[in-house]
């Protein structure tokens, strides 16, 4: 969440608060943002031969 935002409700700075029912949604919400959708994205692709060497990657045949 944006500072500029999250600051409109300095109660979300407050640690003594933590964890906030609701999560990150209620949060939201104290500041006027009604969500009404969550879409999540999941891509893959094969990794490149420097990946397969940072990471300890076996080649498969």
């Amino acid at each position: 969440m944006p500072h500029d935002l999250a600051g409109q409700n300095p109660g979300l700075f407050d640690l003594e608060r933590a964890p906030w029912p609701g999560g990150a949604l209620h949060q939201l919400h104290t500041v006027g943002v009604e969500v009404d959708r969550i879409e999540d994205w999941v891509t893959a692709s094969m990794p490149t031969d420097t990946e397969m060497e940072e990471q300890d990657i076996r080649r498969w045949s």
